[in-house]
Protein backbone atom coordinates (compact mmCIF):
# COMPACT_ATOMS: atom_id res chain seq x y z
CA UNK A 1 0.00 0.00 0.00
CA UNK A 2 2.83 2.41 0.82
CA UNK A 3 4.53 1.51 -2.46
CA UNK A 4 1.33 2.29 -4.38
CA UNK A 5 1.07 5.62 -2.54
CA UNK A 6 4.66 6.48 -3.45
CA UNK A 7 4.02 5.62 -7.11
CA UNK A 8 1.00 7.95 -7.11
CA UNK A 9 2.93 10.75 -5.41
CA UNK A 10 5.88 10.60 -7.82
CA UNK A 11 3.45 10.46 -10.73
CA UNK A 12 1.71 13.64 -9.56
CA UNK A 13 5.07 15.41 -9.55
CA UNK A 14 5.77 14.04 -13.05
CA UNK A 15 2.44 15.35 -14.37
CA UNK A 16 3.07 18.88 -13.13
CA UNK A 17 6.70 19.02 -14.24
CA UNK A 18 5.98 17.73 -17.75
CA UNK A 19 2.78 19.73 -18.30
CA UNK A 20 4.55 22.69 -19.91
CA UNK A 21 6.64 20.44 -22.18
CA UNK A 22 4.00 18.15 -23.72
CA UNK A 23 3.80 20.20 -26.94
CA UNK A 24 7.51 20.97 -27.11
CA UNK A 25 9.11 20.30 -30.52
CA UNK A 26 11.65 17.54 -29.96
CA UNK A 27 13.92 15.72 -32.38
CA UNK A 28 13.25 12.53 -30.44
CA UNK A 29 9.57 11.65 -30.72
CA UNK A 30 7.36 8.61 -31.27
CA UNK A 31 4.51 9.27 -33.71
CA UNK A 32 4.69 12.95 -32.82
CA UNK A 33 4.73 12.30 -29.07
CA UNK A 34 7.77 13.65 -27.22
CA UNK A 35 9.13 12.25 -23.97
CA UNK A 36 7.22 14.79 -21.85
CA UNK A 37 3.91 13.79 -23.46
CA UNK A 38 4.62 10.09 -22.87
CA UNK A 39 5.60 10.61 -19.22
CA UNK A 40 2.65 12.93 -18.63
CA UNK A 41 0.09 10.44 -19.91
CA UNK A 42 1.86 7.45 -18.38
CA UNK A 43 1.38 9.13 -14.97
CA UNK A 44 -2.31 9.99 -15.34
CA UNK A 45 -3.33 7.23 -12.94
CA UNK A 46 -1.97 9.34 -10.06
CA UNK A 47 -5.02 11.23 -8.75
CA UNK A 48 -7.52 8.37 -9.28
CA UNK A 49 -5.09 6.01 -7.53
CA UNK A 50 -4.79 8.44 -4.61
CA UNK A 51 -8.60 8.46 -4.34
CA UNK A 52 -8.72 4.67 -4.47
CA UNK A 53 -6.07 4.43 -1.73
CA UNK A 54 -8.03 6.92 0.38
CA UNK A 55 -11.07 4.65 0.06
CA UNK A 56 -8.99 1.66 1.14
CA UNK A 57 -7.58 3.59 4.09
CA UNK A 58 -11.04 4.73 5.25
CA UNK A 59 -12.48 1.23 4.87
CA UNK A 60 -9.66 -0.50 6.76
CA UNK A 61 -9.63 2.01 9.62
CA UNK A 62 -13.19 1.11 10.44
CA UNK A 63 -15.99 3.44 11.41
CA UNK A 64 -16.65 4.95 14.81
CA UNK A 65 -19.08 7.85 14.54
CA UNK A 66 -19.49 10.33 11.71
CA UNK A 67 -18.41 13.19 13.98
CA UNK A 68 -15.25 11.42 15.15
CA UNK A 69 -14.33 10.36 11.64
CA UNK A 70 -14.78 13.83 10.16
CA UNK A 71 -12.92 15.45 13.04
CA UNK A 72 -9.90 13.19 12.51
CA UNK A 73 -9.88 13.72 8.74
CA UNK A 74 -10.34 17.45 9.11
CA UNK A 75 -7.32 17.67 11.38
CA UNK A 76 -5.22 15.34 9.24
CA UNK A 77 -6.13 16.72 5.79
CA UNK A 78 -8.21 19.88 6.18
CA UNK A 79 -5.82 21.87 8.37
CA UNK A 80 -2.76 21.28 6.11
CA UNK A 81 -4.94 22.12 3.11
CA UNK A 82 -5.95 25.43 4.69
CA UNK A 83 -2.36 26.34 5.53
CA UNK A 84 -0.93 25.41 2.12
CA UNK A 85 -3.79 27.15 0.32
CA UNK A 86 -2.93 30.36 2.16
CA UNK A 87 0.74 29.90 1.23
CA UNK A 88 -0.11 29.49 -2.46
CA UNK A 89 -2.57 32.39 -2.40
CA UNK A 90 0.13 34.64 -0.99
CA UNK A 91 2.50 33.42 -3.68
CA UNK A 92 -0.06 34.00 -6.43
CA UNK A 93 -0.58 37.62 -5.45
CA UNK A 94 3.18 38.01 -4.79
CA UNK A 95 2.53 38.94 -1.17
CA UNK A 96 0.62 42.04 -2.34
CA UNK A 97 -2.03 42.22 0.36
CA UNK A 98 -3.90 44.92 -1.56
CA UNK A 99 -4.92 42.22 -4.07
CA UNK A 100 -6.37 40.13 -1.24
CA UNK A 101 -10.14 39.91 -0.98
CA UNK A 102 -12.65 37.80 0.88
CA UNK A 103 -14.18 36.52 -2.37
CA UNK A 104 -10.75 35.56 -3.71
CA UNK A 105 -9.93 33.64 -0.53
CA UNK A 106 -13.25 31.79 -0.29
CA UNK A 107 -13.31 30.86 -3.98
CA UNK A 108 -9.75 29.55 -3.84
CA UNK A 109 -10.47 27.45 -0.74
CA UNK A 110 -13.77 25.98 -1.93
CA UNK A 111 -12.57 25.16 -5.45
CA UNK A 112 -8.97 24.19 -4.72
CA UNK A 113 -7.72 26.80 -7.19
CA UNK A 114 -4.95 28.25 -5.05
CA UNK A 115 -2.62 25.81 -6.85
CA UNK A 116 -3.14 23.32 -9.70
CA UNK A 117 -3.00 20.25 -7.45
CA UNK A 118 -5.15 21.31 -4.49
CA UNK A 119 -8.45 20.38 -6.17
CA UNK A 120 -7.75 16.81 -5.04
CA UNK A 121 -8.32 17.77 -1.40
CA UNK A 122 -11.67 19.38 -2.24
CA UNK A 123 -12.74 16.11 -3.89
CA UNK A 124 -11.52 13.90 -1.06
CA UNK A 125 -13.18 16.03 1.62
CA UNK A 126 -16.54 15.57 -0.14
CA UNK A 127 -15.99 11.82 -0.15
CA UNK A 128 -15.05 11.91 3.54
CA UNK A 129 -18.38 13.58 4.31
CA UNK A 130 -20.18 10.83 2.39
CA UNK A 131 -18.05 8.03 3.82
CA UNK A 132 -20.44 6.91 6.63
CA UNK A 133 -23.26 6.44 4.11
CA UNK A 134 -21.04 4.92 1.41
CA UNK A 135 -19.47 2.51 3.90
CA UNK A 136 -22.83 1.14 5.06
CA UNK A 137 -24.00 0.87 1.46
CA UNK A 138 -20.80 -0.88 0.35
CA UNK A 139 -21.02 -3.38 3.23
CA UNK A 140 -24.66 -4.26 2.54
CA UNK A 141 -24.73 -4.14 -1.27
CA UNK A 142 -21.12 -4.31 -2.54
CA UNK A 143 -21.96 -5.25 -6.15
CA UNK A 144 -24.74 -2.67 -6.53
CA UNK A 145 -22.56 0.00 -4.92
CA UNK A 146 -19.68 -0.62 -7.32
CA UNK A 147 -21.96 -0.90 -10.35
CA UNK A 148 -23.89 2.30 -9.66
CA UNK A 149 -20.77 4.33 -8.83
CA UNK A 150 -19.19 3.00 -12.02
CA UNK A 151 -22.17 4.07 -14.12
CA UNK A 152 -22.22 7.55 -12.57
CA UNK A 153 -18.50 8.20 -13.01
CA UNK A 154 -18.40 6.62 -16.48
CA UNK A 155 -21.29 8.79 -17.70
CA UNK A 156 -19.52 11.95 -16.53
CA UNK A 157 -16.27 10.82 -18.12
CA UNK A 158 -18.05 10.38 -21.44
CA UNK A 159 -19.53 13.87 -21.16
CA UNK A 160 -16.01 15.26 -20.81
CA UNK A 161 -14.86 13.09 -23.73
CA UNK A 162 -17.57 14.51 -26.01
CA UNK A 163 -16.19 18.00 -25.38
CA UNK A 164 -13.19 17.01 -27.52
CA UNK A 165 -15.55 16.89 -30.51
CA UNK A 166 -17.39 20.12 -29.74
CA UNK A 167 -20.40 18.34 -28.25
CA UNK A 168 -21.31 20.01 -24.95
CA UNK A 169 -24.00 18.11 -23.03
CA UNK A 170 -22.97 19.43 -19.62
CA UNK A 171 -25.24 22.14 -18.12
CA UNK A 172 -23.46 25.48 -17.98
CA UNK A 173 -24.26 25.84 -14.29
CA UNK A 174 -22.20 22.83 -13.22
CA UNK A 175 -19.68 22.57 -16.04
CA UNK A 176 -16.95 24.65 -14.31
CA UNK A 177 -17.38 22.64 -11.11
CA UNK A 178 -17.91 19.10 -12.40
CA UNK A 179 -14.16 18.51 -12.30
CA UNK A 180 -14.08 18.86 -8.50
CA UNK A 181 -17.47 17.31 -7.65
CA UNK A 182 -17.43 13.85 -6.05
CA UNK A 183 -19.60 11.97 -8.64
CA UNK A 184 -16.80 12.30 -11.20
CA UNK A 185 -14.44 10.33 -8.96
CA UNK A 186 -16.92 8.18 -7.01
CA UNK A 187 -15.98 4.93 -8.77
CA UNK A 188 -12.38 4.97 -7.49
CA UNK A 189 -13.30 5.72 -3.88
CA UNK A 190 -16.01 3.04 -3.86
CA UNK A 191 -13.59 0.51 -5.29
CA UNK A 192 -11.20 1.32 -2.45
CA UNK A 193 -13.95 0.92 0.15
CA UNK A 194 -14.70 -2.56 -1.14
CA UNK A 195 -11.08 -3.67 -0.73
CA UNK A 196 -11.42 -5.03 2.79
CA UNK A 197 -8.53 -6.73 4.55
CA UNK A 198 -9.76 -10.14 3.36
CA UNK A 199 -10.02 -8.97 -0.25
CA UNK A 200 -6.61 -7.31 -0.06
CA UNK A 201 -5.14 -10.66 0.95
CA UNK A 202 -6.61 -12.14 -2.24
CA UNK A 203 -5.26 -9.21 -4.27
CA UNK A 204 -1.78 -9.77 -2.85
CA UNK A 205 -2.02 -13.48 -3.57
CA UNK A 206 -3.13 -12.91 -7.16
CA UNK A 207 -0.38 -10.34 -7.69
CA UNK A 208 2.23 -12.68 -6.24
CA UNK A 209 1.23 -15.62 -8.40
CA UNK A 210 0.84 -13.59 -11.61
CA UNK A 211 3.43 -10.84 -11.23
CA UNK A 212 4.88 -11.16 -14.75
CA UNK A 213 1.47 -11.31 -16.42
CA UNK A 214 0.23 -8.29 -14.46
CA UNK A 215 3.38 -6.30 -15.24
CA UNK A 216 3.19 -7.04 -18.97
CA UNK A 217 -0.56 -6.29 -19.05
CA UNK A 218 -0.04 -2.97 -17.24
CA UNK A 219 2.77 -1.89 -19.58
CA UNK A 220 0.79 -2.86 -22.68
CA UNK A 221 -2.31 -1.02 -21.47
CA UNK A 222 -0.17 2.01 -20.61
CA UNK A 223 1.10 2.08 -24.21
CA UNK A 224 -2.45 1.85 -25.53
CA UNK A 225 -3.55 4.59 -23.14
CA UNK A 226 -0.79 6.94 -24.33
CA UNK A 227 -1.61 6.35 -27.99
CA UNK A 228 -5.32 6.89 -27.30
CA UNK A 229 -4.57 10.17 -25.54
CA UNK A 230 -2.63 11.37 -28.57
CA UNK A 231 -5.29 10.22 -31.04
CA UNK A 232 -8.19 11.83 -29.18
CA UNK A 233 -6.22 14.82 -27.84
CA UNK A 234 -7.69 14.05 -24.43
CA UNK A 235 -4.91 14.71 -21.92
CA UNK A 236 -6.64 15.15 -18.55
CA UNK A 237 -7.46 12.58 -15.86
CA UNK A 238 -11.20 12.29 -16.48
CA UNK A 239 -11.28 9.40 -18.96
CA UNK A 240 -13.12 6.10 -18.98
CA UNK A 241 -9.96 4.21 -19.95
CA UNK A 242 -8.53 5.12 -16.54
CA UNK A 243 -11.21 2.91 -14.99
CA UNK A 244 -9.11 -0.03 -16.21
CA UNK A 245 -5.67 1.60 -16.03
CA UNK A 246 -5.89 2.55 -12.34
CA UNK A 247 -6.82 -0.97 -11.05
CA UNK A 248 -4.05 -2.39 -13.23
CA UNK A 249 -1.48 -0.03 -11.70
CA UNK A 250 -2.81 -0.90 -8.24
CA UNK A 251 -2.29 -4.61 -9.00
CA UNK A 252 1.10 -3.82 -10.52
CA UNK A 253 2.21 -2.10 -7.30
CA UNK A 254 1.58 -5.34 -5.39
CA UNK A 255 3.25 -7.45 -8.08
CA UNK A 256 6.31 -5.19 -8.27
CA UNK A 257 6.64 -5.03 -4.48
CA UNK A 258 7.07 -8.81 -4.34
CA UNK A 259 10.38 -8.28 -6.13
CA UNK A 260 11.69 -4.78 -5.39
CA UNK A 261 10.42 -4.92 -1.81
CA UNK A 262 13.12 -7.47 -1.04
CA UNK A 263 15.76 -4.77 -1.38
CA UNK A 264 16.47 -2.94 1.86
CA UNK A 265 17.15 0.36 0.06
CA UNK A 266 13.74 0.20 -1.59
CA UNK A 267 11.98 -0.61 1.69
CA UNK A 268 13.68 2.26 3.51
CA UNK A 269 12.99 4.71 0.65
CA UNK A 270 9.36 3.64 0.42
CA UNK A 271 8.86 4.00 4.16
CA UNK A 272 10.42 7.48 4.10
CA UNK A 273 8.46 8.71 1.07
CA UNK A 274 5.16 7.29 2.34
CA UNK A 275 5.70 8.95 5.72
CA UNK A 276 6.20 12.37 4.12
CA UNK A 277 3.90 11.85 1.10
CA UNK A 278 1.26 14.38 2.15
CA UNK A 279 3.76 17.18 2.72
CA UNK A 280 5.58 16.36 -0.52
CA UNK A 281 2.24 16.50 -2.33
CA UNK A 282 1.34 19.90 -0.88
CA UNK A 283 4.74 21.57 -1.38
CA UNK A 284 6.05 20.20 -4.69
CA UNK A 285 4.27 22.79 -6.88
CA UNK A 286 5.87 25.61 -4.88
CA UNK A 287 9.24 23.92 -5.39
CA UNK A 288 8.44 23.62 -9.10
CA UNK A 289 7.67 27.35 -9.31
CA UNK A 290 11.09 28.07 -7.80
CA UNK A 291 13.11 25.89 -10.18
CA UNK A 292 11.27 27.10 -13.28
CA UNK A 293 13.03 30.44 -12.82
CA UNK A 294 16.33 28.92 -13.98
CA UNK A 295 16.86 28.68 -17.73
CA UNK A 296 18.73 25.37 -17.51
CA UNK A 297 15.43 23.66 -16.65
CA UNK A 298 13.62 25.06 -19.67
CA UNK A 299 15.85 23.72 -22.43
CA UNK A 300 14.11 20.83 -24.13
CA UNK A 301 13.66 17.29 -22.89
CA UNK A 302 17.00 17.28 -21.05
CA UNK A 303 15.94 20.36 -19.13
CA UNK A 304 12.62 18.71 -18.36
CA UNK A 305 14.35 15.60 -16.96
CA UNK A 306 16.67 17.76 -14.86
CA UNK A 307 13.67 19.72 -13.60
CA UNK A 308 11.86 16.48 -12.68
CA UNK A 309 14.90 15.26 -10.76
CA UNK A 310 15.42 18.60 -9.00
CA UNK A 311 11.77 19.03 -7.96
CA UNK A 312 11.48 15.43 -6.74
CA UNK A 313 14.70 15.56 -4.71
CA UNK A 314 14.12 19.03 -3.27
CA UNK A 315 10.50 18.25 -2.33
CA UNK A 316 11.55 15.09 -0.49
CA UNK A 317 14.35 16.84 1.39
CA UNK A 318 12.23 19.88 2.27
CA UNK A 319 9.43 17.67 3.62
CA UNK A 320 11.62 16.51 6.52
CA UNK A 321 12.04 19.88 8.31
CA UNK A 322 8.48 20.89 7.43
CA UNK A 323 7.04 17.74 9.02
CA UNK A 324 9.38 18.07 11.99
CA UNK A 325 8.22 21.64 12.58
CA UNK A 326 4.59 20.52 12.23
CA UNK A 327 5.06 17.83 14.86
CA UNK A 328 6.71 20.30 17.24
CA UNK A 329 3.79 22.72 16.92
CA UNK A 330 1.28 19.90 17.36
CA UNK A 331 3.01 18.63 20.52
CA UNK A 332 3.28 22.11 22.00
CA UNK A 333 -0.39 22.82 21.37
CA UNK A 334 -1.36 19.48 22.88
CA UNK A 335 0.76 20.11 25.98
CA UNK A 336 -0.65 23.61 26.36
CA UNK A 337 -4.18 22.27 26.07
CA UNK A 338 -3.45 19.60 28.69
CA UNK A 339 -2.15 22.19 31.15
CA UNK A 340 -5.12 24.50 30.66
CA UNK A 341 -7.70 21.75 30.92
CA UNK A 342 -9.24 21.61 34.42
CA UNK A 343 -8.40 18.48 36.40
Amino acid sequence: MDFARVLAMLSVITIHVTSTFVHYNSRVAVSGMNLAFILNQLSRFAVPLFILLSGVSCGLNGFCTARQFLRRRLIKTGVPYLIWSLVYMLYNIHADLSAWSFDFCVKSLLSGQAAPHLYFVVIIMQLYVLFPVLKKWADRFPFKCLLLSSIVSHAIQKLFYFLQFGLNLIPDLIRPWLWILFPTWLFYFTMGLLLTSTRLIHVRKIASQNSITITVATLLFACVYIVESSATNSLDSIKSSLNAYVPLVFLFSFAAWNHVGRLRAVRVSTRFLAKHSMTIYFEHVLVLYFFRRFSVFNQGMLGMLLLLLAVSAASCLLAVPVDRLTRMVRVQNRDAFSKERPK
